[in-house]
């Protein structure tokens, strides 16, 4: 799940505007993007088969694995 919230304000005669924004990525947890399941059937390991055995990147392919909230602040001249 991502979010984000902006409050922008004008300031000296409308000549600058001034922004804030806040973003949330992977809240309220962390759902994994799973790899592709190993389809080779091994007699010596079946247990392997058909599990996934890894993640392709972030869920929002941002930041980090983990649960992040940025916030910045913007001019406008």
């Amino acid at each position: 799940m991502q979010f984000f919230a902006t409050k922008s304000w004008r300031a000296f005669e409308e000549r600058l505007k001034i922004s804030l924004r806040l973003d949330g990525h992977n809240l309220p947890w962390k759902n994994p993007n799973l790899s592709a399941p190993n389809t080779t059937y091994n007699l010596n390991n079946t247990a392997a088969w058909g599990r996934f055995t890894g993640t392709v990147g972030d869920f929002s392919n941002f930041g980090t694995a983990q649960a992040n909230v940025q916030m910045s602040i913007r001019a406008e001249f």
